[in-house]
C-alpha cells in the first residue's frame, strides 16, 4: 500500500517503501493527490477545476486534470485512481494510507494516544501553491481543523490523567498540549497549574518564563495580570495544591505538599545564536549559464546579480515550519534578540555569570516588584532604554537561581517523557514552499515551547537512573526475604535456601546489589515475611529499597516456585516484578534460573529497555546474562570501557548470546576501536531473535562495512515497523551522523533522528550529546548549552564528560569548563588527546578559542608523534583563520618533531589553491615527496600506526599528494602521468583499504576543478562516488578528509547545480580530521549561491561568519574578505 504522510513533514513512499520523488517534485499534481485522499469519497470534475485550476477555461481545465490524473496513474499505479462514471474521480479504497486519515481513524476509535504520535506537527507543514484562493482556503481550515483535534486529545488525555490521579500520564500530555499550543496562555496556565500541583513548582516557573521570553522577544509584551499572578503565586510556594485550580487528584486521595526543588541549569548564558537555517531545497536542478567562467584558484570572487523571484524561500519561514519537537531554535533566538538590545556602556555585564549573587537577587526582586505593579512597571527594564543596572530584564536562569537559592536539596521531581510528534526521519520532498501561507490569527512561535518539553524529556532520565533507582542510595539494592513452602516437610529447607539461591542469582544483574543472605537471616524477627507491610519494614532496616517475598509449592513429582519483587515507595509499597515457573523436582536449578530471567524481565520498562528484556529470553545463563546487565548500565552512563569488559564476559559465558555480541560491538565502537568481529559474531549467532532484531544487527553489521546506504534502508524499515523502539532510532541517527558525509548529507540531517531518542528516552546521553554538537554547528548556543548541562549533570564523570566539557568551554566560552577539559585532556592517553583536540577544534567551529585543548598535546613526555601532531593541528587552527604565515612556524616545529607527519601535513595543504601558499614553498614539498623512499602513512595525523598496517608506508598517498601538487603548480601533463600511475595499483597493495584508481580519478578531477571542466571532473568523481557504494573499503579517501566533497561541491557549483553544491558544501566539515581549513571557503561559496538563489538573510549568515574568520588572515586573502563585507552591508541595508 503506499504510504503518504502530511502531517508534519512530506512523504510519500510506495508498497516497496520506495520514495515517489516523481510526484514529490510536483506541487500541483501531488496537492491533487492530497485532497483526493484527505477529503475523501468521489469529486466531481468541476470542483477540482475550480480547486486547481481556477484561472482555465472549462476545456483547458479539464484537459489539465486528465494529464494530471494520467500522471499519478503512471507513478502510483493505475488502481489507484478510480472513477466514477465520467465525472467524478477519488482514490480507491485500500491503496493508499494517509497518516492524517489515520489520525483522525484512531481518535474516532477512542485512541487519542496513537492518534498523537501520527500527529508531528501541522498538516501539509510549509507547502503551499499561490495563486490559488479555494485551495488555500480548504488548506487552512484543515491545517486548523487537524490542528484543534490534535489540542483536544492532547487535553483529554491529561484531564483523563487527572481522574485517574496519575500524575506522570497528566504531566506528559499537559506538556504535549503545551507544545501544540505554545503561544496560548490558557494552555501555559494550565500546564503550570498541573505542575504545580504535584510538586514540580520548578518546572512551572520555567514554563512561564520560557513563554515570558518568547513574548518579549517577539512582541516586547508581557504575559497577562492573570498569567502573572499565577506564576507569582507558584513562585511563593503555596503548602497546599488546593489553592491552586487544578483537579489533579483522584477522588478522595490527600492532597500532595508541593516540594522546594532546586531546579537544573536550564538557560546557559545569554548568548548570540542563529536561527535555524531552511533546509536545501532539492527542487529541480537550476543552472547559471554563466557559472562555468569561475576561476575556481581563486576566492576572491564578489557577490553577482541575485535573482530573487517571486519563488525564493523565506529562510526563517521554512524554518518555522519545518521546525520538530526538540530544543527550539527560538529560545536561542530570544537570547540574541535580548543581547543585541543590550545596553552599550562598556562595564555592562554580559551574562548572569557575571553578576553577583547578590545583585542578582535584587534584580529578581525587582522584577517580581515590577510583575506585581503591572505592564508599566517594567518600561524601564525594556531592552534599549537607559535604565539603571539592577533594573534590568533578568534572564531564566537567574530567576530560577533565586528562586532556589534558599530551597533545600532533595530528589528531581519524577516528570514524564513528552511523547514524539515525529515518528519518521524524512530527508525532505521537492516542493517549494510560498512565503505568502496566510498564518495563524495568533502570535507565531510556533514549537517553542518544545524547550520546555524536551527539558522534561531529560529529567526523565534524572529520574529512571537518580532518583527512582538511587536517589537515597538503597533503592538498587534487594532483600530476598524466607520463601514460604507448602506441601511436604522435605522441602522445608527451601524457605531459607531461597534466600541464598535468589539472593546470589540477582546479585550484580545491572544495577542490584543482594543484601547478604546470612547477615539477612541473622537479623529478621519473626513475622517479618508474613505480609508486604512487615516486609518493607524489615528491608528498610536493612537498607533495601527492593525486597522479594515467594513461595514454594510442593505439587507431588513437580515444583511450583513464585516470587514477588517490591518497592518500598512513600505511600507503601510498589510491585515491580511478579514470576512464576513450574518444573520436576529435580530441576530446581533451572527453575531458579527462570525465576531470576522473570523478575529481571520485570524490572525492564520503557521503550529504551526492550533490548534487554529480549536479552533475558534469549540465553539461558544467569551469570551471562548478569554479565549483558552490567555492561548495559554501563554503556548507559557512558562508560564504555567497563561496558567493554562486562560484555566480553557475558559472551565468555554464553558463546552464541547474539545480543551480548551485538552491544559488545557497540562498545568496542564508543572506545574507539575498529574491528568488526562483534558485529559478525551478533548476525552469525541471531537466529534465535525474530526477523525485527535479526534486522536490526544486519543493519549494525552493514554501517560496520560502511554500507550507509544499505545500513540506512534498513533502519527506516524498522522504525517504520517500530516506532518507539530506541535502538533502532538510536543507530538510524547514528547512520545519518556518520555516514551522511561521503553521500553529501551534512550530519544536521540526522537532528530528528537523535530528537526522535531523546523524546522516548529523556536521559538517552548519546542523543544529548550529538544534538548538542549540532547545535554548536548550527549556532544555536542557547540550545547547546542546555542539551550540555543536562548531559554533564546526568553523567558527570562518563567517557564522554571530557569533551561535553570541552565544547561548553570552547563554543560555549566557560572557562571553568574549558580548564576543567584542558585538566583532562593534560591527564589523558596520547590517541585520546589527540582525538578529543581535533573534535574540539572541528566541532565547535572555533579555532582561536581551542587553542588551550591543543597545548596538552605539546607536553615533553608525550611521544615525538603526538607532539608533531599538536602542532600540526595548531597550524590548521591558524589557517581556518585564513593565516598561512602563522601556520608555517607550526610545521616546521612538527617537521622537527617527525618529518613524515609534517611532509604528509604540509602535502595536503600546500594542494589547496585557495591558501596563499608561495610557488616556493609548493617547490619544496614537492622535492621532499619526491624524495621519499616508501611513501606516506596510512594513518591520519597524531593517530599511533597500530594494527595489521602499523608502520606502513604507501607510494599510493605519495603519488596521489604529488598529483595535487603538480595540477596546483599548473603542471597538467606531471599531474595526469601521476594519476596514470596510481591506475596501476590495482588490486590494492597488501590487502590495505587505498584503491589506486580511485586515489588516480581524485588527481583527474583536481586538475579538471583547476582548469574550470567541471563536466569532465564530475564524470570523473561521479564514479569514485559509485565505487564508494559498491566497495565500501574506498573509506578512507571518500570520509577521512573534507577535500573530496569540497571537490564535488565547487564542481557542481561550477556546473551551475547549485542546490546540489550546497548540499555538499554542508557535508565537508563533518568529521573531524582535516576539514576546519575549508571552513571559511565554504562559507563563502555557500553565501554567493544562496545570494544568487534570492535567499539575503541566509547568505549574509555566511558572508558574516567567513569574514569573521577570515578577518585577520594573510594579506593576500584581504581583498576576498572586504569584497564579502561590502556585499554584507549592501544586504544589511
Amino acid at each position: 500500500m503506499i504510504q503518504l504522510r502530511t502531517l508534519g513533514s512530506l512523504d510519500l513512499r510506495s508498497s516497496q517503501d520506495d520514495e515517489l520523488r516523481q510526484v514529490l517534485a510536483q506541487p500541483k499534481r501531488f496537492a491533487l493527490l492530497v485532497y483526493l485522499v484527505a477529503a475523501g469519497r468521489f469529486h466531481r470534475r468541476d470542483t477540482l477545476f475550480t480547486l486547481f485550476w481556477p484561472e482555465s477555461d472549462a476545456e483547458r481545465a479539464r484537459s489539465s486534470l486528465r494529464t494530471a490524473l494520467h500522471f499519478l496513474r503512471r507513478a502510483l499505479g493505475a488502481e489507484v485512481i478510480a472513477g466514477r462514471g465520467t465525472e467524478e474521480v477519488g482514490v480507491a479504497p485500500g491503496t493508499v494510507w494517509c497518516d492524517a486519515a489515520a489520525f483522525e481513524a484512531e481518535l474516532e476509535a477512542g485512541r487519542a494516544e496513537a492518534a498523537l504520535e501520527l500527529y508531528r506537527g501541522p498538516f501539509l507543514a510549509g507547502f503551499n501553491l499561490s495563486g490559488m484562493g479555494e485551495w488555500e482556503r480548504w488548506l487552512n481550515d484543515e491545517r486548523e481543523r487537524l490542528h484543534r483535534r490534535a489540542v483536544e486529545a492532547a487535553e483529554s488525555l491529561a484531564a483523563r490523567g487527572e481522574a485517574e490521579g496519575d500524575p506522570r500520564t497528566v504531566m506528559r500530555w499537559a506538556r504535549h498540549a503545551a507544545a501544540l499550543e505554545p503561544d496560548d496562555e490558557g494552555t501555559l496556565r494550565r500546564l503550570m497549574q498541573r505542575l504545580a500541583a504535584i510538586g514540580d513548582r520548578a518546572g512551572a516557573v520555567y514554563a512561564f518564563e520560557e513563554f515570558s521570553r518568547r513574548l518579549w522577544a517577539d512582541c516586547q509584551a508581557e504575559p497577562s495580570r492573570q498569567t502573572r499572578a499565577l506564576a507569582d503565586e507558584i513562585r511563593r510556594g503555596a503548602a497546599d495544591p488546593d489553592l491552586l485550580p487544578s483537579p489533579l487528584r483522584a477522588p478522595g486521595a490527600p492532597a500532595a505538599p508541593l516540594t522546594e526543588v532546586a531546579p537544573a541549569d536550564v538557560n546557559g548564558r545569554s548568548r548570540e545564536s542563529g536561527s535555524r537555517t531552511a533546509a536545501v531545497d532539492g527542487g529541480s536542478r537550476e543552472v547559471d549559464a554563466g557559472s562555468d567562467s569561475v576561476d575556481a584558484t581563486r576566492l576572491d570572487l564578489g557577490p553577482r546579480s541575485v535573482d530573487a523571484g517571486p519563488g525564493s524561500v523565506d529562510a526563517g519561514r521554512a524554518a518555522t515550519d519545518a521546525a520538530v519537537v526538540s530544543v527550539d531554535a527560538a529560545r536561542g533566538s530570544a537570547d540574541a534578540a535580548r543581547a543585541a538590545n543590550a545596553r552599550p556602556e562598556a562595564g555592562a555585564r554580559s551574562s548572569p555569570m557575571d553578576t553577583p549573587p547578590d545583585a542578582r537577587q535584587a534584580d529578581a526582586a525587582a522584577h517580581r516588584a515590577n510583575a506585581d505593579a503591572g505592564p508599566s512597571a517594567l518600561e524601564a527594564a525594556r531592552p534599549g532604554d537607559e535604565a539603571p543596572d539592577d533594573a534590568r530584564r533578568p534572564n531564566a536562569r537567574e530567576r530560577v537561581d533565586v528562586q532556589a537559592s534558599d530551597a533545600p536539596a532533595g530528589p528531581v521531581v519524577d516528570p514524564s517523557s513528552t511523547a514524539a510528534w515525529r515518528t519518521a526521519v524524512d530527508t525532505g520532498p521537492a516542493i517549494t514552499t510560498d512565503a505568502s501561507e496566510p498564518r495563524r490569527t495568533r502570535r507565531r512561535w510556533p514549537w517553542a515551547a518544545a524547550v520546555a518539553m524536551i527539558l522534561c524529556a531529560a529529567a526523565v532520565g534524572v529520574w529512571r537512573f537518580t532518583g527512582a533507582r538511587a536517589a537515597d542510595g538503597v533503592t538498587a539494592r534487594v532483600a530476598v526475604l524466607p520463601f514460604a513452602v507448602y506441601g511436604r516437610g522435605e522441602l522445608a529447607y527451601l524457605r531459607e535456601g531461597m534466600v541464598d539461591l535468589l539472593s546470589t542469582k540477582l546479585d550484580g544483574a545491572g544495577d542490584l546489589r543482594s543484601v547478604d543472605a546470612r547477615a539477612l537471616l541473622g537479623t529478621l524477627e519473626p513475622g517479618d515475611a508474613a505480609s508486604p507491610a512487615a516486609a518493607s519494614e524489615a528491608a528498610s532496616r536493612l537498607g533495601a529499597g527492593l525486597f522479594v517475598l515467594g513461595s514454594v509449592v510442593d505439587a507431588g513429582p513437580r515444583l511450583q516456585l513464585r516470587a514477588v519483587l517490591y518497592r518500598r515507595t512513600a505511600d507503601g509499597t510498589a510491585t515491580e516484578a511478579d514470576a512464576a515457573v513450574e518444573g520436576a523436582r529435580d530441576s530446581l536449578p533451572r527453575l531458579v534460573d527462570r525465576l531470576t530471567a522473570q523478575l529481571l524481565a520485570g524490572r525492564l520498562s520503557g521503550p529504551g529497555a526492550r533490548l534487554q528484556r529480549l536479552a533475558v529470553l534469549t540465553t539461558p545463563s544467569v551469570p551471562a546474562l548478569k554479565a549483558y546487565l552490567q555492561g548495559e548500565s554501563a554503556l548507559r552512563v557512558g562508560h564504555y570501557g567497563a561496558a567493554k569488559e562486562a560484555l566480553e564476559r557475558a559472551v565468555a559465558e554464553d558463546s552464541t548470546f547474539a545480543l551480548a555480541w551485538y552491544r559488545l560491538s557497540v562498545a568496542v565502537a564508543q572506545s574507539g576501536e575498529r574491528t568488526g568481529t562483534a558485529a559478525r559474531e551478533a548476525v552469525r549467532y541471531a537466529g534465535k531473535l525474530d526477523p525485527y532484531d535479526r534486522l536490526l544487527l544486519q543493519a549494525w553489521l552493514a554501517s560496520w562495512d560502511f554500507r550507509y546506504a544499505e545500513a540506512e534502508r534498513m533502519y527506516r524499515q524498522a522504525v517504520a515497523a517500530r516506532p518507539d523502539d530506541v535502538e533502532a532510532w538510536s543507530q538510524l541517527a547514528q547512520v545519518l551522523f556518520h555516514g551522511g558525509a561521503p553521500r553529501g548529507h551534512p550530519a544536521a540531517e540526522s537532528r530528528p533522528a537523535w530528537e526522535r531518542v531523546l523524546a522516548l528516552e529523556g536521559g538517552n546521553l548519546d542523543a544529548m550529546g550529538y544534538l548538542a554538537r549540532i547545535a554548536i554547528a548550527e549556532g544555536r548556543l542557547a540550545d547547546a548549552d542546555t542539551l550540555l548541562a543536562r548531559a554533564l549533570a546526568l553523567n558527570p564523570e562518563g567517557d564522554r564528560a571530557l569533551v561535553w566539557r570541552g565544547y561548553r568551554g570552547v563554543a560555549l566560552g566557560d572557562p571553568e569548563a574549558l580548564e576543567a577539559a584542558a585538566a583532562g585532556l593534560r591527564r589523558a592517553s596520547d590517541l585520546a588527546a589527540w582525538v578529543i583536540a581535533w573534535r574540539m577544534v572541528e566541532d565547535t567551529r572555533n579555532p582561536r578559542a581551542a587553542r588551550p585543548l591543543v597545548e596538552p598535546l605539546l607536553d615533553p613526555v608525550r611521544p615525538a608523534r603526538i607532539r608533531a601532531s599538536g602542532h600540526v593541528l595548531l597550524a590548521h587552527t591558524e589557517l581556518a583563520r585564513g593565516r598561512w604565515s602563522a601556520a608555517r612556524p607550526h610545521l616546521d616545529s612538527a617537521a622537527e618533531l617527525d618529518p613524515r607527519v609534517a611532509l604528509q601535513a604540509r602535502a595536503q595543504l600546500a594542494a589547496l589553491p585557495f591558501l596563499p601558499v608561495d610557488r616556493a614553498e609548493a617547490e619544496r614539498v614537492r622535492a621532499e615527496l619526491m624524495a621519499l623512499p616508501r611513501g606516506l602513512a596510512d594513518a591520519p595525523p597524531g593517530v599511533e600506526p597500530r594494527g595489521p598496517y602499523a608502520g606502513v608506508a604507501f607510494p599510493e598517498l605519495q603519488l596521489h599528494a604529488l598529483g595535487l601538487l603538480e595540477a596546483r603548480r599548473g603542471d597538467t601533463a606531471a599531474a595526469l602521468r601521476y594519476a596514470k600511475q596510481l591506475d596501476g595499483f590495482d588490486p590494492p597493495t597488501r590487502g590495505v583499504r587505498i584503491r589506486g584508481p580511485l586515489l588516480g580519478d581524485g588527481v583527474r578531477a583536481h586538475v579538471a576543478w583547476l582548469g574550470g571542466r567541471p563536466r569532465d571532473g564530475l564524470a570523473v568523481i561521479d564514479s569514485a562516488w559509485q565505487e564508494f557504494d559498491r566497495k565500501p573499503e574506498v573509506f578512507p579517501y571518500l570520509l577521512d578528509s573534507g577535500h573530496p566533497r569540497f571537490l564535488r561541491a565547487e564542481l557542481l557549483r561550477l556546473a551551475g547545480r547549485h542546490r546540489e553544491a550546497l548540499r555538499w558544501y554542508g557535508s565537508v566539515a563533518e568529521h573531524f580530521d582535516k576539514s576546519i581549513v575549508y571552513a571559511a571557503p565554504v562559507h563563502l561559496r555557500t553565501a554567493e549561491i544562496l545570494d544568487r538563489l534570492g535567499r539575503p538573510a541566509e547568505a549574509a549568515a555566511h558572508y558574516r561568519r567567513f569574514v569573521e574568520l577570515w578577518r585577520d588572515g594573510d594579506p593576500a586573502l584581504r581583498p576576498a574578505v572586504e569584497q564579502a563585507r561590502r556585499r554584507l552591508q549592501q544586504l544589511q541595508r
